[in-house]
């Protein structure tokens, strides 16, 4: 979210260039594979839960300024997963998924918390299943805040990573990658869970924020082929988790926001559809966002990004399979209640948000000369394009950025990222976010009432 901060800075363009698409070439031809049948299945999704430990220091100006470019609920983190494990764990389900950044920035003390929440959901047969995220691995910006003063405290690196999360996912691999902290679990027979990792934690550097973009390096890309040729072959169905995003989720996204989508994503999405992989579930954006893309044949693939538990609406999927009619259904849930917060925590969260974008577009509309009262009247409009993409309510309204009574120059100015508002305001198929039934045979989808 912290990047969130320069949409109307220069745009970074990532060029992507695609390998061949021709996945008929290689030793296992998926055509000519009979498409998996998914099992019955229950379970529930949380993303970006950027877990802080608040004895590590919630006052002060460096805190304040850190709060000031990464508009997370940090000081309420703790209290909004307890609220939001007490709410999933006396459900019935199967498993759990967690697609990302699991703590603030990586801090050991941060991750050990992590596992004793988890722990409270792996009980009775529930099983919990992680991926690392862009914050979670050699981040150099792991600190402790005291007043004025950060102070640089213990983080992890992957090998950390594997065994700190030995339970929930790595111990009971079928198959693990050494060049990441990719895995393959069936937590049903006739199902394949890969947790994929796409971090570029080995470029991160000492005492510097972690890339926030996401890539696959070759040999991760060759291990993802060995696993969907082996899944194909040995008829399982699979879903994938991962944090980056493999579809673009708005129009203008892979122009202005790069480093939210994974690298060579055109490649990568052709190439799990046509080995019959149907739904990627990832996170990294913050957002309550479904994207849809079909390929030829009946190959097609479902983007379910799953929004921050820390950033509005602070949401949670779950996901319900029919083996029997072979359809997937997704139903979100919102926290509306948290410890130590009076009312609705709904109506906290959004204020908080609004507050927060609003400033930070404001600050940024003033550095590139445009009048005060004429930024007073953008940023909120801003902020509510992102807030609206948060939730999953991307109802465009008749006039998404109005300029009634500003400066000529100033709508000059701000001509130049009315593309990325109006983007917020769109929405690719399937249009719906939060409730949504998909057939899994042939990819229609259609509304929960």
């Amino acid at each position: 979210m912290r990047n969130i901060v320069l949409l109307f800075s220069s745009a970074l363009i990532l060029i992507f260039v695609n390998s061949c698409t021709n996945f008929e070439d290689g030793n296992v031809k998926p055509s000519s594979y009979q498409i998996p049948k998914y099992p019955d299945l229950k379970f529930y999704c949380l993303s970006d839960i950027h877990l802080y430990d608040p004895n590590l220091g919630t006052a002060g100006f460096a805190f304040s300024r850190y709060l000031a470019q990464d508009r997370k609920l940090l000081k309420e983190s703790m209290n909004i997963m307890d609220s939001a494990v007490s709410e999933i764990e006396t459900n019935n389900y199967d498993f759990l998924i967690i697609t990302g950044d699991l703590t603030k920035d990586g801090e050991l003390d941060c991750h050990n918390i992590v596992t004793n929440f988890l722990a409270r959901l792996q009980t009775n047969g529930k099983k919990v299943y992680v991926v690392p995220g862009n914050h979670d691995v050699l981040n150099g910006l792991a600190h402790s805040f005291d007043g004025s003063n950060e102070t640089a405290i213990p983080h992890i690196n992957a090998d950390d990573f594997r065994s700190i999360y030995t339970n929930y996912g790595y111990s009971e691999a079928i198959y693990r990658d050494t060049n990441s902290l990719s895995y393959v679990v069936e937590p049903k027979p006739g199902l394949w869970l890969i947790g994929f990792d796409a971090c570029r934690y080995r470029e991160n550097k000492p005492g510097e924020e972690s890339i926030t973009a996401g890539k696959v390096y070759p040999p991760v890309l060759a291990w993802l082929k060995d696993i969907l040729q082996k899944s194909v072959v040995n008829n399982k169905a699979v879903i994938l988790m991962m944090h980056h995003g493999m579809l673009e989720h708005f129009p203008g996204q892979k122009k202005y926001f790069p480093e939210y989508v994974v690298e060579d994503n055109d490649y990568l999405s052709e190439l799990l559809a046509t080995y019959h992989v149907r739904t990627v579930f990832t996170g990294h954006f913050h957002a309550q966002n479904i994207a849809y893309k079909k390929f030829g044949g009946n190959n097609y693939l479902y983007d379910i990004e799953t929004g921050a538990l820390v950033t509005y609406p602070c949401p949670y999927r779950k996901v319900t399979v029919n083996a029997n009619d072979q359809t997937m259904t997704i139903e979100s849930s919102f926290m509306h209640h948290v410890k130590g917060i009076d009312g609705d925590f709904t109506d906290y969260s959004k204020k908080f948000l609004l507050k927060g974008i609003t400033g930070m577009v404001r600050l940024t509309l003033l550095g590139y000369g445009v009048p005060e009262k004429d930024a007073d009247i953008y940023s909120p409009q801003v902020a509510l394009a992102f807030c609206a993409h948060y939730c999953g309510d991307t109802k465009k309204p008749a006039v998404d950025l109005d300029t009634t009574g500003t400066e000529l120059m100033s709508q000059f100015i701000i001509s130049f990222r009315k593309e990325l508002v109006d983007g917020l305001w769109s929405d690719y198929p399937p249009y719906e976010n939060n409730n949504i039934k998909i057939d899994l045979d042939t990819g229609k989808w259609t509304k929960l009432e």
